[in-house]
This record gives C-alpha cells, structure tokens and sequence, in this order.
C-alpha cells in the first residue's frame, strides 16, 4: 500500500516545457489578473479589491474562461486574433457574482463602474434572477434602482421573481421588504394592497 504503483511524478519537465512554450513572458497578462482579482473580489463583496482590479484595467463585465496566451512560432497572432476565435464567454460577470451572494455594496459599487444589466449566464439568467435567487432584497432593489427588468425571462421561462425562494418570502422578517420587491416590481400600486 505505501508504494507507488506508477513510480515517483517529477514536475521538472513540465516545467522546462511550459518555459519552452511561453519563454520568459508570464501565462497570465496584467489585464488577466485584474480580471481574476475582480471575479474574486465581487464574490466575496470585497469593494477594496473591486476598486483595485477596476484600476488596474479590469473588464467590468468579464468572465471566466481567462484565456491564456501562450507565444507561438507565428508572430503575426496577436491578441486580438485569438480573443476573435475565442467562444463566446457564458459564465458568470462580476455582477452576478456579487448579486448570486448578495453583496449589495458591491452590487451598487459594479454598477457605478458601468456593469452591464442585462448580460445572460449560460442559462439566460441576469444579475437581478440572482438577486432574486439568492433573497436579498438589497440587491434586488439595486438591480431594480438601476433599470433591469424584472419581466427578463431565462432559458427556463422564469422571470427573476420566480426565482425568489418561498421560504425567503414567507420568512416574517423578510416578508415586507419582499412583498414591496414584488408590488414595485409588478407595477401595483402601494396604495391598492393592504
């Protein structure tokens, strides 16, 4: 049991490869780790390191996959060309992350820095379908504030308010602000519901 059955694993030739492959260039460009530092940092509501991603030239609006650029023999590749043959990113922004864990300060922070609204998941959910998945009113509240449509319909044919929880609507403590999500939301009038 306390053999291996393949043999010792060295990491030195990866390593010689992967230094014939890039040379003396880094994997990842400062834009790449901006992007990365953002993608965190709205995950974890971490406005310092939002500010500092956004600063230091950071896609408000970027997602995974991070493309890795790799030198090839052919100089005439620039980056341009490769990001052209590059699918179609469909994972998660910024603002999704944030929304999706209900970071409401980060969420008003993205937004101020121009996040887009109405970008899509691989699902064809918006940040507000994740507000509204994840029962914070604050941040759906924002998304609201800020223009996105509450009719926005998925790939599912759900509207971010079906995606409310039950459970977090009838919560006591919660049931208020909600039910005022869904009259603002629905265009009822204040008044007209007791």
């Amino acid at each position: 049991m306390g053999q291996l059955a393949v043999g010792s694993f060295s990491t030195d030739c990866l390593v010689k490869n992967a230094t014939n492959i890039i040379g003396d260039e880094p994997a990842f460009g400062k834009v790449d780790e901006a992007n990365c530092l953002l993608l965190r940092s709205s995950k974890d509501g971490d406005l310092f390191g939002i500010h500092q991603a956004f600063e230091a030239g950071a896609d408000i609006n970027t997602r995974l996959p991070m493309w890795i650029r790799i030198r090839g023999n052919d100089a005439s590749t620039d980056e341009k060309t490769a990001l052209k043959v590059a699918p179609t990113a469909t994972s998660l922004t910024p603002l999704m992350f944030a929304s999706c864990e209900g970071h409401a300060e980060a969420v008003e922070l993205l937004l101020c820095l121009g996040a887009k609204l109405d970008l899509r998941d691989a699902d064809g959910m918006q940040a507000l379908h994740f507000a509204a998945q994840s029962g914070s009113a604050a941040c759906f509240r924002a998304l609201l504030e800020a223009g996105a449509n509450p009719l926005a319909k998925d790939d599912f044919g759900r509207d971010p308010l079906e995606c409310v929880p039950l459970v977090t609507i009838s919560r006591n403590s919660a049931h208020r602000r909600w039910l005022t999500l869904l009259k603002e939301a629905s265009g009822i009038d204040r008044k007209s519901v007791v």
